[in-house]
């Protein structure tokens, strides 16, 4: 394989890990105000601000999905397996 289509592999891999990430960084960003406003209207509750932790959570956890599979596809990459995500 020529040097410019893998450079574009590579480019693709991670501009499209980026606004994955991206993405999922707007949802965190706009879930916290709620959290401070139900802390402010409900100091006594605590089930939403444990659902709202729980939320965080989830998209940390798939924002750390999106960068294990970032790594695995720039080793996949570098081995030479440009096609290997063809399989699946």
């Amino acid at each position: 394989m020529d040097h410019p289509k893998k450079w574009l592999k590579y480019l693709g891999c991670l501009l499209s890990a980026a606004l994955c990430i991206g993405l999922l960084a707007w949802l965190i960003h706009d879930t916290l105000p709620a959290m401070l406003l139900v802390r402010e209207f409900m100091p006594e509750e605590k089930e939403p601000l444990v659902m709202l932790a729980l939320i965080l959570g989830g998209l940390l956890v798939v924002a750390g999905g999106i960068v294990l599979a970032v790594v695995q596809r720039i080793r996949e990459l570098r081995k030479g397996e440009e096609d290997e995500a063809k399989k699946y």
